[in-house]
């Protein structure tokens, strides 16, 4: 290692797998994630210069592939790399399912003291329209800058221009193929990322790196389920969760929280069972709000509880997460409702509502 190395700070790219990791098989056409940890970052010459860099391949998978094993390992390989003296993790991960991984990851790693960065790619490296080149240098500025938090590095907009840094457990893959695909829903953005430098929306409401080791609390409950209502929905979808042995559902409800009164006694039966049943909203902006109509008020009546403007996905994942740690009823419902990591506001950010589309527009004013 030359002096030049020693003074460039250490990131540990941990990769997952994903289109940021994929090349296409020309036999077949299709894009498969087969690159090591060390290819995806000498694809992109200029983050050597950035910092000094090191690669561990956990897993090389499409992310609908990812488990809660999966969450373990990857926050436990994160643990040793930063408590080894690393400044900051990049997971390079598959963008379908990369939300899902910011939010476990924040729940494993709360009171952090260095940056977790999930990056992705929503085209191969080996295709001319590529976002991997400025969103994994962008994910290496957020890795060495002054941040402790879970962050996810996207497109800002179709061009090359910057990314943003959203935060984990409030961004979502809003769109199947933008490169700016990725919003942060309900709150605004950690920071914007331009010529390799992160610019931060709000500098003193982050939390910032400190010389603190970090600890993985990991350990998720695999039996949880989410359930997206619909009108028409059988009674036997609640009732077939009870029998199997769920430990925990998630309704994504319609509106401010409701669901058909059809699957009244299925809930009745979860809940008398000792299953918690926790509600979202399918709109995902907004937060719900049960007590508005009958219909909810009598949902909170059978037990079912709200949490908030959290995302139903980062709900799912912050219920299994609980779960593992506490199957005590009450005790479940007080931390799901308590914000742990950023998943739920305390109130409504009325002025983040689809803003980043708009801007630059008339209708952005």
């Amino acid at each position: 290692m030359t002096e030049s190395d020693t003074e460039r700070p250490e990131v540990a790219i941990i990769n997952v797998g994903g289109t940021i990791s994929a090349s296409v098989d020309y036999e077949t056409g299709a894009a498969t994630p087969q690159s090591s940890a060390e290819q995806i970052y000498r694809t992109v010459p200029e983050v050597e210069d950035m910092a000094d860099l090191s690669g561990t391949t956990v897993c090389n998978i499409q992310s609908e592939n990812i488990r809660p094993r999966h969450w373990n390992q990857i926050g436990n390989t994160i643990e040793a790399e930063l408590n080894d003296g690393a400044a900051g993790a990049i997971i390079p991960h598959g963008t379908d399912v990369m939300g899902h991984t910011g939010a476990a990851l924040s729940f494993m790693f709360q009171d952090l003291s260095k940056p977790i960065i999930l990056v992705g790619a929503q085209r191969s490296r080996d295709r001319p329209s590529s976002d991997i080149y400025l969103n994994l240098a962008s994910a290496v500025a957020a890795a060495t800058s002054n941040l402790a938090e879970v962050g996810v590095v996207m497109h800002r907009s179709t061009s090359d221009e910057s990314c943003w840094l959203h935060p984990g457990p409030k961004v979502r893959k809003c769109h199947t193929s933008r490169r700016d695909a990725f919003q942060t829903v309900n709150s605004r953005p950690i920071g914007e990322i331009k010529g390799n430098s992160v610019e931060f929306l709000d500098p003193d409401g982050k939390a910032d790196r400190t010389d603190e080791d970090v600890e993985c609390n990991d350990g998720f409950e695999d039996d949880v389920a989410l359930v997206k209502l619909s009108p028409n929905m059988s009674p036997d979808r609640i009732h077939h969760l009870v029998d199997e042995g769920y430990e925990g559902i998630v309704l994504e409800g319609t509106g401010l929280g409701h669901s058909p009164e059809q699957l009244d006694e299925g809930i009745e039966r979860a809940i008398t069972n000792e299953i918690p049943v926790v509600m979202t909203s399918q709109c995902l902006w907004g937060r719900t709000n049960m007590r508005v109509y009958s219909r909810g008020r009598n949902l909170l009546d059978l037990g079912v509880f709200p949490v908030g403007d959290m995302l139903p996905e980062t709900a799912y994942i912050k219920l299994m997460w609980v779960l593992d740690k506490t199957k005590d009823p009450e005790r479940v419902k007080e931390m799901m409702q308590e914000d742990l990591a950023g998943e739920i506001n305390a109130t409504s950010q009325h002025d983040t509502y689809l803003k980043p589309q708009y801007e630059g527009t008339p209708f952005g004013k």
